[in-house]
């Protein structure tokens, strides 16, 4: 893989959690 590949991954990996985290803000009020 290329390093922007990798770049690509790694802001997934770290963008998920948090996009769920501000959904679960949001239903939960």
């Amino acid at each position: 893989m290329r390093v922007r590949d990798w770049i690509v991954v790694g802001l997934m990996m770290n963008g998920l959690p948090m996009a769920m985290f501000l959904h679960w803000l949001v239903v939960g009020y």
